[in-house]
């Protein structure tokens, strides 16, 4: 029975959270399309095959389209920005591809297509990605033309802030940028452009800051460096491993224009992937969609589905919800990576550093079948109580935070870390006879060292250990004893949670997770439980229907 609830569960969150917008392709769209003949002569093409349309977002909000025949013939092309024009276009270009494919039919001109049914057929895609709700702009933003940059060329780095230094300056031509937007932050900036008659490609060593006007007006504080180190020789750039760093200012890259919400103080826009040059310079941003605002994570546990006596719940959800506090992120010197690696071993790693950078609000509620619901008293020696250890296992319900302290990133190791100081509310049933039950109010204040390790959005890894400070609340008097060398002994307070978590990005609507949690008695290791656990994300606002 536990079985089948975890696949009907699964099932059920997979495919009702997997959108995309499909229909099948009106015929008077190509019915008019033409061939020649075996004499040569131009006629129409008799079709033998229906077709559909499927279009998806991908990660970075372009827009998979994909036309697919009745005999599994099919042809894809990206869409972006979403504009009639370009869809027009793509799709007699395609199309026409897929009807050779299908067809054995060579379409001889585009003039046979039907434009006013594609228009109709763009609206219902643009219907079906809109919301009810109007995209908020959250800014507009715009490639400078004049870009200028600094190839430094004194060799004594002790002066290497002196307005006086020898330097090479110049303005950057021919640019073309490409900024990844995501949780707050300008995440990657890749410049490439013309300096001194030689191509030179530009990024960033750490997430600039963008939820706030405070961001923004310190985008001055921030600088991208050239991919390789280069010397000025004989009046000309030369790519040398001793050379220098071409440096550019970012606020010299961009003019972000926010637009005012009264709905929003975050500034902030959706996660994005932009790309502007010469011919396109400019263009809005949108806020996140009202329907991604919070998420869920349906967790089942692989241990409480398989052992009819394990008290881990079958079905635990979480809800969740990060709200970015401070993102504004400096960069970390070779110098102080060494100093801090006494202190804080992860910043030796780090390229970028944060504090204070959020608030992770988690709600969760477990144990929702009535089965070891409620915890029983133990026995030793003749005497009743109850052990902290399995109060926590035998949680039904917890709220609480965790306040980032320090966050450190490295993008090229694809590396970031996070420690966390938390604070939780939670209950947990206990059974005080045969027909009488209760609960416990417990209160815990933890600290969290978290490593995650991001190939890319699609995946990732994270290996957590918190440490935490647990304190039972009861009325009643109860019982509350640790087991020492089958002994008993006044409740322990200090417990410890590893966790080992992987997920991957099944559509753009969720994730699936696999994690493992071990908990322990913090100066007893032997006295512990664990949780192996799947699990599947989804926005609780979803509308159905929406492609975003």
């Amino acid at each position: 029975m536990k079985t089948k609830l975890l696949i009907i569960t699964l099932l059920f969150f997979i495919t009702s959270n997997a959108q995309k917008f499909s229909q099948s392709i009106n015929p008077k769209i190509f019915k008019n399309l033409k061939h020649n003949d075996k004499s040569g002569k131009e006629a129409n093409i008799e079709f033998t095959h229906d077709y559909i349309i499927e279009v998806s977002i991908t990660d970075y909000k372009y827009y998979q389209v994909d036309l697919i025949s009745s005999n599994d013939q099919t042809e894809s092309f990206t869409l972006y920005p979403l504009s009639l024009d370009l869809f027009e276009t793509k799709f007699k270009n395609h199309f026409s591809k897929l009807v050779l494919k299908a067809e054995g039919e060579n379409v001889t001109s585009d003039s046979g297509y039907d434009s006013l049914q594609i228009s109709t057929l763009f609206a219902r895609l643009v219907t079906a990605e809109r919301t009810e709700e109007d995209k908020p702009i959250v800014a507009k933003i715009k490639l400078k033309k004049n870009i200028p940059f600094v190839l430094p060329i004194n060799n004594d780095d002790d002066d290497d802030d002196d307005d006086d230094d020898p330097r090479v300056t110049g303005i950057v031509s021919d640019c073309k940028l490409e900024l990844t937007f995501y949780n707050g932050f300008i995440e990657k900036v890749e410049l490439e452009g013309i300096v001194k008659e030689r191509r030179v490609r530009f990024t960033n060593t750490h997430s600039i800051g963008i939820s706030s006007s405070n961001g923004i007006k310190r985008f001055d504080e921030h600088t991208i460096f050239s991919f390789f180190e280069y010397k000025w020789e004989n009046n000309g750039l030369k790519r040398d491993s001793s050379g220098k760093f071409i440096e550019i200012n970012f606020a010299d890259i961009i003019d972000y224009d926010r637009e005012i919400d009264i709905n929003a103080n975050d500034i902030s826009p959706k996660p994005t992937l932009l790309k502007l040059d010469l011919v396109q310079d400019s263009t809005v941003l949108y806020k996140e969609d009202s329907t991604k605002l919070f998420e869920a994570i349906v967790f089942s546990d692989f241990m409480g589905v398989f052992d009819e006596e394990n008290p881990n719940g079958i079905i635990q959800t979480e809800l969740s919800k990060k709200f970015y506090i401070n993102t504004d992120r400096k960069s970390v010197s070779n110098v102080a990576n060494w100093l801090l690696l006494p202190i804080y071993p992860p910043a030796f790693f780090a390229e970028g550093i944060g504090v204070l950078e959020y608030l992770d609000v988690k709600v969760k509620l477990s144990k929702i079948e009535e089965n070891n619901k409620f915890l029983a008293r133990d026995t030793l020696g003749g005497d009743l109580f109850y052990q902290p250890l399995k109060i926590i296992q035998y949680e039904t319900f917890s709220i609480g935070a965790d306040l980032n302290l320090i966050y450190l990133e490295n993008q090229n190791k694809k590396v970031n870390t996070n420690l966390d100081i938390g604070l939780r509310y939670g209950r947990s049933g206990l059974e005080l006879n045969e027909v009488e039950t209760d609960f416990f109010n417990t209160i815990s204040t933890s600290l969290l060292l978290n490593l995650e390790f991001k190939p890319e959005k699609r995946y990732g890894f994270n290996a957590s250990n918190r440490v935490t400070y647990f304190e039972i609340y009861n009325d009643d008097a109860l019982t509350i004893n640790s087991i020492h060398n089958e002994e008993l002994i006044n409740m322990k307070h200090w417990y410890n949670t590893s966790k080992l978590e992987f997920y991957v990005n099944t559509s753009n609507t969720g994730k699936l997770f696999i994690r493992y949690i071990f908990i322990t008695q913090l100066d007893d290791w032997d006295n512990n439980f664990s949780q192996f656990q799947f699990g599947y994300s989804f926005f609780i606002l979803r509308q159905n229907g929406s492609l975003n």
